[in-house]
């Protein structure tokens, strides 16, 4: 049975999150001329890029794993194409008169079907239905003052083989707003902690931990925000893992306990 996310913070699981200095934040905000909510910051920038391992987000019926947005690569993203995130077209020209920004995206992929109806066997359509749901900030109204909401829409996704060429088509009446509130807190009475067992070992593998425990500890200070225990431990286990791997090749005994 999943559990709200707000009494067990302890028991998140992330992998992949990219560190975001207090001076890349500024910048961010210096560019775009908006200013993210204070208390809103620390959470910005420890979980920035972070793909949640046990956690998702309900919206609408439906349960989305949580991805948090790249701030940076959102930077580079909106020089040329300001506060637009959306990339199919009916969808950004609804939300064209907007400022909002992308906190928190989540996907859902159904109705797979194929289509065969072609002279050579290698050509074939794959069509899917898509759910796209994003938690955003909106600075429309104030660049210092932002309401967080929810956009969710749906589109038909046709990929041409053998190429991968790709097409998109918003399903008429899809899309979905609703406010959610004014800061990041607001958004966890909609996440929940999934109750399955975490693969420790298939993740460490999956990503390798640079950072030393001392530069980790110095960064949760920075932000003033402590990571989860359970995400601490796969950190350094995954630093560990590192450490085995290297002391193998090179034929030295190194003894380390799991998280």
């Amino acid at each position: 049975m999943e559990k709200k996310l707000l009494k067990n913070l302890d028991k998140m699981i992330w992998k992949n999150i990219k560190r975001l200095s207090n001076k890349d934040l500024d910048e961010f905000e210096e560019d775009l001329k908006i200013k993210f909510p204070e208390e809103d910051k620390k959470y910005i920038k420890a979980y920035n890029h972070g793909e949640a391992q046990n956690i998702v987000f309900k919206m609408f019926n439906d349960s989305y794993k949580v991805n948090v947005i790249d701030f940076m690569d959102y930077l580079k993203y909106s020089k040329n194409n300001s506060f637009n995130y959306f990339e199919i077209k009916k969808v950004k020209n609804y939300f064209q008169n907007r400022k909002l920004i992308p906190l928190i995206t989540g996907l859902i992929f159904e109705n797979r079907r194929e289509n065969h109806e072609f002279e050579k066997e290698y050509q074939y359509e794959i069509y899917e239905d898509v759910k796209d749901c994003t938690f955003m900030y909106d600075f429309t109204t104030s660049p210092k003052n932002p309401d967080i909401i929810c956009v969710c829409y749906t589109y038909e996704q046709k990929i041409k083989m053998p190429n991968f060429k790709t097409t998109s088509k918003l399903l008429d009446g899809s899309i979905i707003e609703e406010k959610i509130g004014k800061k990041i807190l607001d958004l966890f009475k909609y996440m929940y902690i999934e109750n399955k067992k975490i693969d420790i070992e298939k993740i460490t593998w999956e990503f390798k931990e640079n950072a030393t425990k001392e530069e980790i500890e110095e960064f949760q200070k920075e932000i003033g925000l402590k990571f989860p225990k359970k995400y601490l431990d796969l950190l350094n286990y995954a630093r560990e893992r590192s450490i085995e791997y290297y002391s193998t090749i090179f034929k030295k005994k190194s003894s380390r306990k799991c998280c």
